[in-house]
């Protein structure tokens, strides 16, 4: 008996500790392959022209967003649903099939909310057999920029990204496939 009610003081303890405590060493995110809805499609400028090269497309998109619940996460090493994840996506041509890629990500989850901004450059591919499927490749440096409740000791944390959003629909409501991945970058 006293064994046991030793066991339940220990756990009630170490659930009250912060998250934050838990999650010691350097910081990783990881959001395994998930569907996301778009959300907002954002503003969207094409400009052709034509040089003596051929073609030249250039475009921006701004403010898309993707969101999505129950979105799978690692934390640190810690595994758990996020209760929502939004995406916001700025893209701007720098060249054929390359473009500046920047936003904001934002997890929801029972023990807070973390917001990572991001900024990098972008590989843009049409699907394999199909132009309706648009596939974005992004790397680049990453930012926490706002951090609630249990992730507190997060917030500036600096590193390197790695995204990949696949859409096939511009729609509001089309499903997209989003992968990311996050490193702090420890000097």
């Amino acid at each position: 008996m006293r064994k046991l009610l030793l066991l339940v003081v220990a756990a009630v303890v170490l659930a009250a500790l912060p998250l934050s405590a838990a999650l010691a060493g350097a910081f990783t995110l990881t959001i395994p392959r998930t569907h996301l809805a778009v959300s907002q499609v954002g503003d969207i400028q094409v400009d052709v022209s034509i040089d003596a090269e051929g073609k030249v497309i250039q475009f921006q998109v701004s403010d898309r967003e993707y969101s999505g619940t129950g979105v799978e996460v690692t934390l640190m090493g810690h595994t758990f649903w996020a209760d929502s994840l939004t995406v916001v996506s700025n893209l701007s041509s720098t060249e054929d099939l390359m473009a500046d890629h920047d936003g904001t990500i934002t997890l929801v989850t029972s023990h807070g909310d973390i917001v990572l901004e991001y900024d990098g450059e972008a590989t843009i591919m049409h699907g394999m057999g199909t132009m309706h499927k648009l596939i974005i490749k992004s790397h680049g440096d990453f930012k926490v920029t706002d951090v609630g409740d249990h992730f507190e000791g997060l917030e500036g944390v600096e590193g390197s990204y790695m995204m990949t959003i696949v859409e096939t629909g511009v729609d509001v409501g089309s499903m997209t496939g989003f992968k990311f991945s996050a490193e702090e970058v420890v000097e």
